[in-house]
């Protein structure tokens, strides 16, 4: 795997290593130490990607190397420079580099009936507290409707004795349109999804362009759809994975979109794929994804 430091990250080593602390040159001083330290979490990142690291053994290395040039920076003030300001958790790795961990939406499920609620319709405030609510949707049982009324939301108490709760059950939502924006802004996305118009197959299907369905929404509502340009057609999958080698009882849902505008040899790139929703480990997969789909709605 070959790596290579970004062009805006490219320090002039030399530079680094000749300059000294004094009040004329702070300011190169401090930009070169928070040059090194960027270019030091970048290589780190690259690195457990490529190693297969988890997110709790890059925490342990962020703790060590914080305190290891903490230590060393006894003798260097330069070195000391550089332990103030390297980050000694993930979150403050991200913040550091300007990362955004994900553009996922969360929603609050009903672990018994897949319900979704926003977070704050699952708790109250009474007398200044903080009080969960349960599952409000009408279920069917025994040939009635009745409110489902399991737990949203279990309760932590905080060091300084503050109350807070978190969801039981997550799901995350990633919008199709913002999504959608960020695709075709990559430099040739829009001119692949055209390729397809250029094609010319006679008595015989080689691909979905050919079949009755793709002809049958150039046109919809008697109005052109895909006889225009830049306009798209997905289709929709949900597959289960279980994420852990070592548990059997554990399965993740991932309901992704494809789009079918792309030639086929890259449709499935993981890079081309459209992320919609992951749905968390439930006693058992639901019976529908309804419920799930309604956040393309919002």
């Amino acid at each position: 795997m070959e790596w290579c430091l970004p062009e805006d990250l490219i320090v002039d080593m030399e530079t680094v290593t000749n300059t000294s602390i004094d009040g004329s040159n702070l300011s190169t001083t401090m930009t070169n130490q928070k040059a090194i330290v960027t270019w030091m979490l970048y290589f780190l990142l690259v690195w457990q990607t490529a190693t297969f690291l988890s997110d709790n053994g890059l925490a342990w290395l962020l703790q060590f190397l914080s305190r290891f040039l903490y230590v060393i920076g006894m003798e260097s003030r330069y070195v000391a420079g550089i332990a103030s300001i390297i980050p000694g958790t993930l979150y403050m790795m991200r913040k550091f580099l300007g990362f955004d961990r994900d553009a996922f939406q969360r929603f609050v499920i009903c672990p018994k009936c897949t319900k979704l609620y926003k977070p704050d319709q699952c708790s109250t405030i009474i007398n200044g507290m903080q009080v969960p609510l349960r599952c409000t949707h009408m279920v069917r049982h025994r040939r009635q409707f009745r409110e489902c009324g399991h737990q949203l939301l279990r309760g932590a108490t905080l060091r300084d004795g503050k109350k807070v709760y978190y969801p039981l059950k997550t799901y995350c939502y990633n919008s199709i349109i913002e999504t959608l924006e960020r695709f075709v802004r990559r430099k040739g996305f829009v001119e692949q999804c055209e390729q397809w118009r250029e094609r010319n197959v006679e008595g015989e299907y080689g691909d979905v362009f050919d079949g009755k369905v793709w002809k049958k929404f150039m046109f919809y509502n008697d109005k052109p759809f895909l006889s225009l340009p830049r306009n798209y057609a997905f289709m929709m999958n949900c597959d289960w994975f279980q994420p852990y080698k070592r548990r059997s009882d554990f399965s993740v849902g991932a309901i992704y979109l494809v789009l079918m505008n792309l030639p086929r040899d890259v449709q499935f790139k993981k890079e081309n794929l459209f992320l919609v929703g992951i749905v968390p480990a439930l006693s058992k997969e639901p019976a529908s994804l309804n419920e799930f789909l309604q956040c393309c709605t919002c």
